[in-house]
């Protein structure tokens, strides 16, 4: 359980974090894993109640391994019945869907030593258990062609930071119905501004605007080189992004990772810009990050408006058919069918 003044902290966290999403006409968060423990108990604190919010979809509390990713604030499984107990637990606490950590066994993924990794009968069985009781599976993979094939060939729902790395994960990949989020945005966010630009091609104005959207100049502080694991991360997923993006039986969705170190909640329109850029039409990233995004949870009443559908949606100015622009400006957003943000006419 939270003391008091911990529960206080965690309140004020989500108010903060939530309001900046809001902020830039996010009205749905899907949480992936917190650091405040079980969620649910701060979700259901009544102080929120006077805030405008977006929807939090949380997953509770992650499936990983001793020593694994988050394996702090987690729930350290050994095997199936464990991992049974925790999708119950988290069931009953709200989550809307499981994430279950597989990093590879490959320090240049994931930058860190080897991990003991999750055998694909383990995670085929917590796919199995999850699915039965309604809730999709996510996971968590750094790009590796081990650990991509482990979570296809386990029947994940989504695939996070990865995408198909080879060939064969493409076939594999559109029998599934996979979903990808590769969130390179956490990458390019702890990319000084002249590696981006020398590296990948990025120009600085296009950066600088790129921040100025996300309401974040932290990069112009930057000044050194990143860590060499980050920049293998995203040299292996660049090289593939465009052949998913082009895949219409592939679904790749825009996703921040807010919440690490650097990347803010406004990062979610870099990765959309990201994205545009390496061949995803401006149109279909919006498509991904609102219709795209409700597939990844299972929620038919998202990311539409449609007759039975929640009325969130946001009104903008400018045509994005041809530019995301439009984005970095809501003119209005609406939350729950109340104009919860409003910018005057240009």
């Amino acid at each position: 359980m939270f003391s008091e003044r911990s529960i206080d902290a965690s309140v004020q966290l989500v108010v903060e974090n939530g309001t900046t999403a809001l902020d830039f006409g996010i009205t749905t968060v899907r949480d992936m894993g917190s650091h405040l423990g079980n969620l649910s108990n701060i979700l259901n604190d009544e102080r929120l109640i006077s805030y405008d919010l977006p929807e939090i979809i949380h997953c509770g509390q992650i499936l990983t391994y001793d020593e694994g990713h988050m394996s702090s604030c987690g729930a350290a499984i050994e095997g199936i019945y464990d991992g049974r107990r925790v999708i119950a637990d988290n069931r009953r606490s709200g989550a809307s869907f499981t994430k279950v950590t597989s990093d590879p066994e490959d320090t240049e993924a994931q930058g860190r030593e080897p991990n003991p990794a999750f055998s694909k009968e383990t995670l085929s069985g917590i796919a199995d258990v999850s699915e039965s009781v309604g809730l999709p599976v996510a996971c968590h993979t750094f790009p590796s062609v081990d650990g991509v094939s482990r979570a296809l060939e386990a029947g994940v729902f989504t695939i996070e930071h990865a995408v198909p790395l080879n060939d064969p994960q493409m076939t594999r990949a559109k029998a599934n119905g996979s979903i990808f989020v590769p969130t390179l945005v956490a990458a390019f966010d702890d990319f000084p501004p002249n590696f981006l630009e020398t590296r990948y091609g990025i120009a600085r104005d296009t950066l600088e605007f790129w921040d100025r959207a996300a309401g974040d100049q932290t990069r112009q502080e930057l000044d050194c080189d990143p860590p060499e694991s980050i920049v293998t991360w995203v040299d292996r997923v660049l090289p593939r992004l465009g052949k998913a993006l082009a895949a219409t039986e592939i679904l790749v969705l825009p996703g921040s990772d807010a919440g690490c170190p650097g990347t803010s909640f406004g990062s979610l329109l870099r990765e959309m810009f990201i994205l545009s850029m390496f061949g995803q039409r401006p149109i279909d990233v919006v498509c991904a990050a609102t219709f795209g995004a409700s597939r990844a949870v299972k929620r038919a009443d998202l990311g539409r408006i449609a007759v039975g559908a929640k009325a969130d949606f946001v009104v903008l100015s400018d045509n994005l058919q041809d530019g995301l622009e439009g984005l970095t400006i809501p003119r209005f957003v609406i939350k729950d069918g109340k104009v919860v943000r409003s910018t005057p006419s240009r």
